[in-house]
C-alpha cells in the first residue's frame, strides 16, 4: 500500500498523481490511498495519451489527471476525497488494466462548455437571460457562443427548461432545439446583448416562463469523465460525478464492469450534472453489474449499450474494407485477427451470414481493411452492408437504481444483449427504457435477447416531452413474422401517475406483461407490432 502524500510534494497535483501511479506500476503495488481532502488539477503537467472515445467528439491526444495504463490487481483509493479538474481535461482513463477498483471518490470538472441561465423577462416569442458565471459566453454573427473565442468556442444547441421553484425540467416540452448539425442555425432565431450584460432570444416558437431557468447546451463531448478501454474486471465504487464536459463513464472493448454505490448528482443551483449519458457501453462483453446507484441530472441517458456498425465500402478478391459512419465511433479497435464478422443488411439490420477474419489493417482513423481466411464466402458480401463482431455479448443486470431529473430517456438499449432490471426507480422525462438500433446516422447495433423488467417503480415518465411512451422501440423494415428482438418480460412492477400510453413495442418474438400494479394516470395500453406471441394481463389493453 502506497500513501499518495508521499508523492505530493510540489505545487502541481496531477503531475504528482502521474508519479505516484508510475511508481505503483513498477514497483508492483497494489493500492494507492490519498487522505482525504479537496485536490485541484490542471492540464499543464498532466499526462497525455491518444484516445478514441465512442460518442465523444474530438479523437486525439488528451491529457489525463489519472492515466491507468497496463495495471493489475491494483486499487485507487480516494479516501473520500474530491477531485477538482480546472481545464478542460479528460480526468480518468484506464486503459489495458486487469482486475483494478477505483472507489471512495467524487469530481468536479469546471469548464463543461454548457451553463444555465434565470429567464428574468419572457413574453410569447422572446426571453431575456440572466447567464450564469460558470461559462465565459458571448454573441457573434446571430450565433450565442459558450466559451472563450480562441479556445473552441460552441454554439447553443438546445435551451432545456426548468422549473425555477422545483429545479426540476419543467412538464410538457421541455427542450428546445435551436441548432441543427444538418441545417445549421434555425433561422427564426435571434440573439442579442441586453443592457444589464444577459442575452435576449427573440423568435422563439414557443414561450418560455419568467421565473424558470435554463439550461443552454452544447455539441461538446470532448471527454468522459472516467473512460475505461481494452480493460477486464474493472470496479467503480462508491464514486460521485458533480459535472462533467461529456458522458459520466464510457467502457469500450472491456469485458466485465461493475458499479456500486456510484452516483451522478447535481450541486446546488447548477441544475445538471453531466453533458451527455451517466454510464455507456461500446463493444462490451462478460457481466455488467449496475447496483445501488443514483443517476440524476445527467443530460442524456442512465445506461446506454451498443456495439457499432461498420459499413463496406470496398470487397476486393481477398479483402473487405470498412468504414466507420458516426465521426464519433471512428478509431475504435471493433475487429481482431480470428475474429468472425457478421454481414448484416444496412436496410432490415438481419445478419445475411458471416465471415472470418483472418488480418485487420487500419488505412487510417476511419478506415480498415480486413483480410478473410481462405475458407471464407464473400461472395454475398456488398458494398453497403455493414459488418460488426456477433460474439462480443454482455450480461447487464440493472438493479436498486434510482433515475431522476435527467434530460431524455432513463435506458437505451441497442446491443445483443441479456437484460435484467430489478428492484429501480425510474422518474425520467422521456422513455423509462427505449430499444432503439439503426445503420443510418449513429450505426449502433441492435437485436436485443432476454430481457426481464421485475419489481420495479414507474413514475410519470415522460413527463417532459421526450418520446411518447414509457417503453418504446424503433421499427425496422421487416416481413411479418422476422422477429429481430427475442423476449420481453414485464412482471411485478408499479406504475403511478403515468399519463402516457404504457408500450410500442416492434419486433419481439415474445412478450409478457403479468402482475404488474397501476396506481393514478391513464389506462395502460400496449402496441405491438410484428411480434409472435403477446401475453398481457387484463388491466392492459392492447391497441
Amino acid at each position: 500500500m502506497v500513501q499518495f502524500s508521499r508523492f505530493n510534494t510540489t505545487a502541481d497535483t496531477a503531475d504528482n498523481i502521474t508519479r505516484a501511479l508510475r511508481f505503483c506500476r513498477e514497483q508492483g503495488e497494489d493500492t494507492l490511498v490519498f487522505e482525504k481532502g479537496e485536490y485541484h488539477l490542471t492540464a499543464a503537467m498532466a499526462a497525455e495519451a491518444l484516445l478514441c472515445m465512442s460518442n465523444h467528439g474530438d479523437p486525439g491526444l488528451k491529457r489525463i489527471g489519472f492515466l491507468l495504463r497496463d495495471m493489475q490487481d491494483f486499487t485507487l483509493d480516494g479516501g473520500g476525497s474530491t477531485f477538482i479538474f480546472e481545464d478542460v481535461m479528460q480526468p480518468v482513463a484506464l486503459l489495458g488494466c486487469r482486475n483494478v477498483t477505483l472507489k471512495n471518490f467524487s469530481v468536479i470538472c469546471r469548464r463543461t462548455k454548457n451553463t444555465r441561465a434565470d429567464i428574468v423577462r419572457a413574453g410569447e416569442d422572446w426571453m431575456e437571460l440572466a447567464m450564469a458565471a460558470d461559462e465565459p459566453w458571448y454573441v457573434s454573427e446571430g450565433e450565442l457562443m459558450i466559451g472563450e473565442r480562441w479556445c473552441d468556442p460552441q454554439r447553443v444547441f438546445y435551451f432545456d427548461e426548468y422549473d425555477g421553484e422545483t429545479e426540476q425540467l419543467a412538464a410538457g416540452n421541455a427542450e428546445y432545439v435551436c441548432y441543427s448539425p444538418a441545417e445549421g442555425r434555425i433561422p427564426h432565431l435571434t440573439y442579442s446583448e441586453t443592457a444589464e450584460g444577459g442575452v435576449r432570444v427573440a423568435g422563439l416558437r414557443r414561450p418560455f416562463k419568467a421565473g424558470n431557468r435554463v439550461v443552454l447546451g452544447t455539441e461538446s463531448r470532448c471527454g468522459a469523465v472516467m473512460l475505461a478501454e481494452d480493460c477486464v474486471n474493472t470496479v467503480f465504487r462508491d464514486v460521485t460525478l458533480y459535472s462533467g464536459i461529456g458522458m459520466g463513464l464510457i467502457a469500450q472493448n472491456c469485458d466485465g464492469v461493475e458499479l456500486d454505490r456510484c452516483a451522478t448528482r447535481v450541486l446546488p443551483h447548477r441544475l445538471f450534472s453531466l453533458n451527455s449519458d451517466a454510464t455507456h457501453f461500446v463493444h462490451c462483453k462478460g457481466n455488467i453489474h449496475i447496483h445501488d446507484c443514483h443517476f440524476e441530472g445527467q443530460h442524456d441517458d442512465a445506461l446506454n449499450l451498443h456495439s457499432v456498425y461498420l459499413q463496406v465500402v470496398a470487397v476486393r478478391e481477398e479483402t473487405v474494407t470498412v468504414r466507420f459512419m458516426h465521426p464519433e465511433t471512428r478509431g475504435l479497435t471493433i475487429f481482431r485477427a480470428g475474429d468472425r464478422a457478421a454481414v448484416i443488411d444496412s436496410r432490415t439490420l438481419l445478419s445475411r451470414g458471416e465471415v472470418q477474419v483472418a488480418a485487420v489493417r487500419p488505412l487510417n482513423v476511419d478506415t480498415i481493411e480486413l483480410t478473410l481466411t481462405p475458407d471464407s464466402d464473400r461472395s454475398f458480401v456488398r458494398v453497403g452492408d455493414c459488418l460488426h463482431e456477433p460474439s462480443y455479448h454482455a450480461t447487464v443486470l440493472f438493479e436498486r437504481c434510482t433515475m431522476v431529473n435527467n434530460r431524455a430517456r432513463g435506458v437505451l438499449l441497442s446491443g445483443g444483449a441479456d437484460y435484467t432490471f430489478r428492484n429501480n426507480r425510474f422518474f425520467t422525462p422521456g422513455p423509462a427504457i427505449r430499444f432503439a438500433c439503426e445503420a443510418k446516422y449513429w450505426y449502433e447495433t441492435g437485436g436485443n435477447e432476454a430481457v426481464l423488467v421485475e419489481n420495479n417503480e414507474f413514475r410519470n415518465c415522460v413527463y417532459a416531452g421526450w418520446g411518447v411512451y414509457t417503453i418504446d422501440s424503433n421499427r425496422l423494415p421487416h416481413d411479418e413474422g422476422v422477429y429481430f428482438r427475442r423476449s420481453l418480460v414485464l412482471r411485478n412492477n408499479t406504475f403511478r401517475d403515468c399519463e402516457h400510453p404504457l408500450a410500442d413495442l416492434y419486433g419481439f418474438e415474445t412478450v409478457c406483461f403479468e402482475g404488474n400494479v397501476f396506481e393514478g394516470g391513464i389506462a395502460p395500453t400496449v402496441r405491438a407490432e410484428n411480434c409472435g406471441t403477446v401475453t398481457l394481463q387484463k388491466e392492459i389493453a392492447r391497441v
